[in-house]
Formats: C-alpha cells, sequence, structure tokens
C-alpha cells in the first residue's frame, strides 16, 4: 500500500471493508446453506 494511504487511515478503512465483505459472505453462505437443506428437508417429510 502507498505510504500516503497509511498517513491517511485509509489503510485502516480498507481493512475494515475487506472484513465486513468476508463477514458478509459468510452469512451469505450460511443462508444459502440454509435454504437448501430446509427445501430438501420439507421435500422429505411431505412423503
Amino acid at each position: 500500500m502507498p505510504a500516503a494511504w497509511k498517513a491517511t487511515g485509509i489503510s485502516t478503512l480498507f481493512e475494515v471493508s475487506l472484513l465486513l465483505i468476508a463477514a458478509l459472505v459468510t452469512g451469505l453462505a450460511k443462508q444459502l446453506a440454509v435454504l437448501l437443506l430446509g427445501h430438501t428437508l420439507a421435500t422429505l417429510l411431505d412423503n
């Protein structure tokens, strides 16, 4: 990273942004898993 970024705090903002994006992706992956498993379980229970 350029020295100017560190001097202005953009480095910290960049790091926080990466953490937020990682948390968002993890949350979406969990929601997708629940959605897929819930659909599968509902299909099995209907039989």
